[in-house]
């Protein structure tokens, strides 16, 4: 029995964490084309935006994720 907990409990982290993984590598991917967009060195304004910007994808991602449950 404790087998089938620990891979129960396996399953579950993965099913939580893949989504996080996705959100992290797109706005981490975000930051880098700004940074090529902007020759590696962007306005405070730009970074500040764009930092603004990925915490929002993250909300609506995770808004988006529990509704669908």
């Amino acid at each position: 029995m404790p087998f089938i907990w620990g891979f129960m409990k396996i399953y579950q982290m993965k099913n939580k964490l893949a989504p996080l993984i996705k959100q992290i590598a797109t706005v981490g991917l975000g930051f880098l084309v700004i940074l090529l967009l902007n020759g590696g060195r962007p306005l405070g304004l730009i970074v500040g935006l764009s930092v603004v910007l990925g915490i929002a994808f993250v909300v609506w991602s995770e808004n988006k994720q529990i509704n669908k449950h």
